[in-house]
């Protein structure tokens, strides 16, 4: 009788050992959380003759990991933008319209919602235009991948006839209005397409810049500072070059050296070249090489030795190579700077009391001097080629 218990026992765990291997063996449906997301994005007219504008919305949808892929066409129609689309992509269309607006549609991968954007184009399709596009175009997308938001089919056709009938053609009103269009016809998308844009590459931006800078030059001549501005005009803002010229004022400063006391004052001026790259969306890093002068008034006015007399008053001017990199945030059409960098005199200036026939130096200036500025700055868009 035992025998026949553990017998059954053995056959019981047996089938239950080989259902547990079946359902571990079977794998289950593949994880669509993983699949990548897909996205068609067409410009239209003017809009497909601008490289740029490519490749900023590339950079922007590469950064949700959204597969995209782009058409160009010189026309469009409601039809198309009606149709039910089963690819399950999020399809967009950039319609330029006029010389300083665009007009974005986007239909969802199910084609029953539907988003229209309309973006104001201060200048065009210059640098900050295709930004303001590919932003839009990157936040609706997403918005229709991982939401339910956006209009019906029905309102989007209200929209349509809406905008259509706002824009009445001079013709259009010199003649008797036409029928409506059959359900078969594509009803063009209200658009007035300028017969030129700017699609340059390179855009060509001015800066003009407050600023406000410190250095240390060591312990007897202490931390200098003041304000300052600057002037400059540059080419490009994803990747860029810039010339500047900087004047800056130091605050008056009392020079403590020895038995005497002076004051100083500092007046210095920079030419310098920046060549820069972004490396955010509205950040940008860039390092800047230089030269200039310093203009230093020094006035002795004190001393604690009576056999010391104050000399007068007497000017320095050395040659300064300057270097600094430079953190640059843009809230167009402005940019926020802050730079750290280094200012190597090229002449060496002591600070000297002089004894008759000998000299003795009180202080000296570091050989190479650390210095950090802030710059608010002005860049407005002067031109693209």
């Amino acid at each position: 009788m035992a025998l026949v218990c553990d017998s059954y026992g053995v056959r019981l765990a047996l089938a239950l050992l080989m259902c547990a291997s079946q359902s571990v063996a079977e794998p289950g449906p593949p994880a669509r959380r993983n699949a990548r997301e897909r996205a068609v994005v067409t410009l239209i007219a003017a809009a497909a003759d601008s490289p740029e504008l490519l490749r900023v919305l590339n950079e922007f949808l590469a950064r949700d990991e959204i597969d995209v892929q782009f058409a160009k066409q010189s026309g469009f129609g409601s039809a198309e933008l009606l149709r039910v689309s089963g690819d399950g992509a999020v399809e967009a269309f950039v319609l330029p319209d006029g010389a300083a607006h665009a007009r974005l549609y986007f239909r969802a991968p199910d084609g029953q919602r539907f988003l229209v954007r309309d973006v104001a184009l201060p200048s065009g399709l210059d640098a900050l235009g295709r930004e303001l596009i590919a932003q839009i175009v990157e936040s609706s997308i997403v918005a229709l991948l991982h939401s339910e938001v956006g209009i019906s089919r029905a309102q989007l056709k209200a929209e349509v006839e809406s905008s259509a009938a706002e824009e009445p053609s001079a013709a259009a009103q010199s003649t008797p209005k036409p029928k409506p269009a059959s359900a078969n016809t594509s009803t063009p998308l209200p658009a007035r397409v300028p017969p030129r844009l700017d699609h340059a590459a390179h855009v060509i931006e001015g800066w003009l810049a407050a600023r406000y800078a410190a250095d240390w030059s060591g312990s007897a001549l202490g931390l200098r500072q003041g304000p300052a501005f600057e002037l400059g005009i540059g080419l490009g803002r994803t990747n860029f070059v810039r010339a500047r010229f900087v004047l800056e004022r130091d605050f008056p400063a009392t020079l403590h050296a020895g038995p005497i006391d002076a004051n100083v004052a500092t007046t210095r001026w920079r030419s310098a070249v920046d060549w820069g790259t972004a490396v955010g969306r509205n950040e940008a890093l860039a390092f800047s090489l230089g030269a200039g002068e310093d203009r230093s008034q020094i006035e002795p006015i004190a001393t604690s030795d009576a056999l010391v007399v104050p000399a007068a008053a007497s000017r320095a001017t050395p040659f300064v190579l300057h270097s600094e990199a430079r953190l640059e945030a843009s809230f167009a059409p402005f940019r926020l700077a802050f730079a750290f960098g280094f200012d190597v005199p090229l002449e060496h200036t002591p600070y000297d009391v002089d004894r008759g026939a000998s000299a003795k130096e009180l202080a000296a200036p570091w050989a190479v001097r650390p210095g950090v500025a802030l710059s608010a700055a002005w860049c407005p868009a002067l031109g693209s080629f």
